[in-house]
């Protein structure tokens, strides 16, 4: 809750009024692709997670008069430290091979492969560009087509 959840509204409370005196700014969040898609024994995370997206949409339509500017970026299975430690554990666990669980997760997404974490990065960096001065309350999944979710 902590890392995932509050560290969003205390960012929020350090930030906004000084967006608001500044003339705008942008709120992103990185969440997961769980806000979409629940994955397997990460409660927390799936839970937090969700929230993460209620909470800026909310705040999204309740900053737009100010020009705050607040979306979501949700990485799906992501080549992170994270993910080599999540596949490890997984691996361990089930008494399989590293390369199998990778292969599990892989075949899981349209593109065949983990992704990057410079594609994540792409993103982030547009909706920080004046390109994206009209999203606004949006949750993106950055995931290779891993979430089979039409919305």
């Amino acid at each position: 809750m902590r890392s995932n959840f509050q560290s969003l509204l205390w960012i929020t409370r350090e930030s906004v009024p000084w967006m608001k005196k500044n003339g705008g700014g942008r709120i992103i969040a990185i969440a997961s692709v769980s806000t979409k898609h629940v994955l397997d024994n990460m409660v927390l995370s799936n839970t937090t997670r969700t929230g993460i997206a209620g909470l800026a949409k909310t705040l999204a339509n309740e900053l737009a008069p100010d020009n705050i500017l607040v979306n979501v970026v949700c990485p799906g299975p992501t080549t992170t430290q994270r993910m080599v430690e999540l596949i490890a554990a997984q691996a361990h666990l089930r008494n399989v091979s590293v390369q199998v669980v990778k292969e599990e997760w892989t075949k899981q997404i349209p593109l065949g492969r983990l992704g990057e974490p410079r594609e994540l990065a792409n993103i982030v960096a547009f909706l920080a560009s004046d390109k994206a001065s009209y999203l606004i309350g949006t949750v993106i999944a950055v995931d290779g087509g891993f979430v089979q979710s039409p919305i």
